[in-house]
């Protein structure tokens, strides 16, 4: 835990801080310039930042967005941190952008001289600007080290780390501070205490990110003079929680749990969290249960294959790592290890990774197979191959073949044979029509997910029947189209027994309560209406409005005032207008649905006869902006040439006779329901190869043209791996937003097909069968990732929760989850270069 005051500046009195609100006044033009100062801030070496919550902060930008800078409060941290016996602290692992924003100085001060501090205490986090891999960044967690002596815990310390410090420096002050100096480093051992565990530390120069989280308990062992150690004696080497090799020079980096000895099962082994790491574990088990590449490890074949001298891999500390792990994984000797050296050198290589916050298990699984690609690439000196602009001359066959032979000449590994597939890119400039075809390889489907719900639309649904209205709230995604609100509809009727038959017309009104200005709304365009001054309404309809004329009926006053709700009618083939289609149709309707009582008994009690029921209305159609007298006998009138639409207006002279404007007693059912239930895998990919046009930012520069054009893109599955790793895209990001989308996910077990997806109509038939799946559960920042896997050995499914690990009973098939995020398949008879079939692979992995 992280106490708030850790870093406050050294020469800024907490006395002086402002309480409550500030009398001074920010203008608007002022706070933007401040809002837009947080992403212009450079960060220096030393300097001090705030951390604000994203509940205060989001307050500020709305305030902005709305001119309203009175509005914002004082700065409020109550969201972020806990208070205890001891002080507030800030609460573990806060996302920045999720949970918290950073302020630079001079923006802090003046929001605080403005509207002060809530509370004083809890609300001024000062940070420091650290230097981590060369690089500065805010230390929101700075590293308290708290180091005590073995034999004696009332003896202890508290150290204060960097990112900068080495474990030398952790041990050269501890020893201080606990009066060792003068005891001779062979005689010291440190240990990293994971609850009742322990886990010896390498003394060696090595940044401490390596080791250590925000808080760790670090313990000092004194060797006794009969050369026995008080962990390692027979009180702690026997304990069924000892994590302690018995010297620093045979140190493992996977130290085992012993409690499950003799009941382990080979590749069923779970990996130690060594703070926020569970993203890592959940790609590294996934990993793992690669049959081929297991094998290939675990055989030591990889080793020939190393290649040091390539500057884009870690020179095989990654691949010697990884095969290391796999070893202790895959001896069946233990069922829990602590993968410290993959975790050590992946940090080492990509420093993103180093440290203890928590991060994306795809992005770390991309990383390593990039890497262990690298690593392992069998070209040793890879030869330069110069774009080829007259391939797209060729057959599109043979474009690809020799696309993916200038790929391999310079890629060439374990990894390009397994997870390396092909996609065809197809570029379409909008001016020229110029089609650019290229080819290029993939390692990952990335495929997006439908947006987030998160707006509802009131939708009310009239019947073409003396039937009640119903007002559906649709929970929504802002995308989420006009067509999607009718399915949505339609089956919710369905699903409570209603015989519902018809289509459906969705339209808004706009411009006042009273107006009757009438849009019908597309099919394919967005339903989502801003405009609170819009209400949408749905009429059930005879027939296909895609295919037959649509009529707009509207009831007014000869005044021009709106009696009633418009209407929507679709004509009957061969889509004549006519009077006696407006009397036998439309008008009962709206005797029915607008009129205090039927027509007949209106007419009758304002004196009139049933036969001069005609006088009693006007009839217009409208003819662009002009009103035109409907014919008086029964002739059809015309639809302009491409008019799809006719508006025909009652004009009444009595308008006593309606009840009111809205028809609101005519609801008798309110229904909310969502948009959408859940999605099938393939659906995803269908989504992954939809065609799109380009932004401004990603334009592309036609050769024709000679400039830039934002060309329409579609991307085809050509060529499919022999392990296809699909990441299901639940994670939205804006510069000030993150979100995550929990969609239900339909997914195959067993026989996945993609051939209807290929491109490539000469591809083999290919079936699929998932092995492996990363699970995300909970929100962004305070997620957890687990894994579940298909153990090529036993043939059975466990659950990976990092050092847990349980067997579990295979999914069904297909499986629904919320929880999914990447998902492991491999082919169905897998066979490949350089790798024996299938059955040796099994063979050679339980042997």
């Amino acid at each position: 835990m992280t106490r708030i005051d850790e870093r406050a500046s050294d020469n800024t009195a907490m006395d002086a801080v402002v309480a409550k609100k500030g009398n001074n006044r920010v203008t608007l033009k002022e706070l933007n310039g401040l809002i837009s100062d947080v992403q212009e801030y450079p960060l220096k070496l030393d300097s001090n930042w705030y951390v604000v919550s994203n509940m205060w902060w989001s307050k500020v930008l709305e305030a902005a967005r709305q001119g309203f800078v009175e509005d914002i409060p004082p700065i409020d941290n109550s969201s972020i941190s806990y208070k205890s016996d001891e002080g507030f602290f800030l609460r573990s692992n806060l996302a920045e952008s999720i949970d918290f924003h950073l302020l630079p100085e001079p923006v802090f001060n003046r929001l605080k001289e403005v509207y002060g501090l809530e509370l004083t205490g809890r609300d001024y986090i000062c940070r420091k600007v650290v230097s981590k891999n060369g690089k500065p960044v805010v230390e929101v967690y700075p590293r308290i080290v708290m180091v005590y002596l073995a034999r004696d815990s009332s003896r202890y310390c508290e150290l204060r780390l960097t990112g900068n410090d080495t474990l030398i420096d952790l041990r050269d002050r501890a020893l201080k501070s606990l009066g060792l100096s003068g005891v001779p480093p062979e005689r010291l051992r440190f240990y990293i205490a994971h609850g009742d565990k322990y886990e010896l530390v390498d003394i060696s120069q090595q940044n401490v990110d390596t080791y250590f989280d925000t808080a760790q308990k670090v313990y000092v062992d004194v060797c006794n003079p009969d050369n026995t150690w008080f962990i390692n004696n027979e009180r702690h080497a026997n304990s069924k929680n000892d994590f302690a090799s018995n010297s620093l020079t045979s140190y493992s980096f996977y130290d085992t749990s012993r409690e499950r000895q003799g009941l382990c099962v080979k590749g069923a082994c779970g990996l130690q969290n060594l703070g926020n790491t569970c993203f890592m574990a959940s790609a590294l088990q996934c990993l793992s249960n690669v049959p081929e590449l297991t094998e290939y490890f675990l055989s030591n074949r990889y080793v020939a294959d190393i290649n040091k001298k390539n500057p884009l891999g870690t020179h095989g500390e990654l691949a010697r790592a990884y095969g290391d792990l796999l070893q202790s994984m895959w001896s069946g000797e233990n069922c829990s290890v602590v993968p410290r050296r993959v975790k050590m050198t992946i940090g080492q290589f990509a420093p993103r990774f180093s440290g203890y916050a928590q991060q994306d298990s795809q992005e770390l699984l991309a990383y390593v197979l990039d890497g262990l690609h690298e690593d392992l690439n069998r070209i040793k000196v890879k030869p330069y191959v110069p774009d080829d602009e007259t391939l797209e001359k060729l057959e599109e066959h043979e474009q690809a073949e020799k696309s993916w032979q200038a790929y391999k000449a310079r890629n060439d590994s374990i990894i390009v044979d397994l997870v390396h597939g092909q996609l065809k890119s197809t570029l379409v400039c909008p001016v020229c029509a110029k089609v650019s075809i290229k080819f290029d390889p993939f390692c990952f489907l990335s495929v997006p997910l439908p947006p987030k719900e998160k707006v509802r639309q009131v939708v009310t649904l009239i019947f073409n029947s003396k039937r009640r209205w119903a007002k559906f709230t649709i929970t929504m995604a802002n995308s989420t189209t006009v067509q999607d609100a009718i399915n949505t509809m339609k089956n919710s009727l369905q699903n409570v027994g209603n015989d519902f038959t018809g289509e459906i017309v969705v339209y808004s009104i706009g411009f006042g309560e009273l107006s009757d200005e009438v849009r019908l709304l597309d099919p394919a365009e967005p339903i989502y209406i801003e405009d609170k001054n819009q209400s949408l309404y749905a009429c059930q309809v005879d027939h296909n409005p895609n295919t037959h004329k649509i009529v707009v009926i509207k009831n007014q006053t000869q005044t021009g005032r709106t009696l009633s709700l418009p209407m929507v009618f679709t004509l009957p083939s061969p889509d004549y207008l006519t009077r006696s289609f407006l009397a036998d149709r439309v008008l009962p309707f709206i005797s029915d649905t607008f009129m205090k009582s039927s027509l007949e008994m209106c007419l009758n009690d304002h004196n009139s006869k049933v036969g001069e029921e005609r006088d009693q209305y006007k009839l217009f159609y409208m003819h662009g902006s002009n009103a035109v007298p409907f014919p008086t006998t029964d002739e059809p009138v015309p639809f302009p040439s491409g008019v799809h639409m006719h508006t025909v207006v009652f004009q009444w002279k009595a308008s006593q006779i309606f009840n009111q404007y809205k028809g609101a007693d005519l609801i008798d059912r309110e229904v909310s329901v969502s948009s959408r239930k859940d999605m099938h895998l393939m659906e995803c990919i269908d989504l992954f190869t939809k065609q799109e046009q380009l932004g401004e930012e990603d334009s592309w520069y036609c050769p024709k043209c000679k400039k830039h054009e934002r060309a329409t893109k579609k991307l085809d599955l050509w060529n499919l791996p022999q392990i296809l790793i699909i990441h299901l895209k639940r994670f939205q990001y804006s510069k000030w937003h993150r979100d995550k989308i929990d969609i239900p996910v339909v997914i195959p077990i067993k026989g996945f097909e993609l051939n209807s997806k290929l491109a490539n109509e000469r591809h083999e038939h290919v079936k699929y069968d998932l092995i492996a799946i990363s699970h995300h559960v909970g929100g962004l920042g305070g997620g957890h990732y687990t894994a579940s896997a298909l153990n090529k050995t036993t043939g059975k499914w466990y659950e990976f929760n990092d050092s847990s690990v349980s067997e579990i009973a295979a999914p069904s098939d297909p499986m629904v989850g919320r929880t999914p995020y990447m998902l492991v398949y491999r082919r169905q008879h897998v066979t490949c270069d350089n790798m024996p079939p299938d059955a040796n692979v099994e063979e050679e992995m339980e042997e």
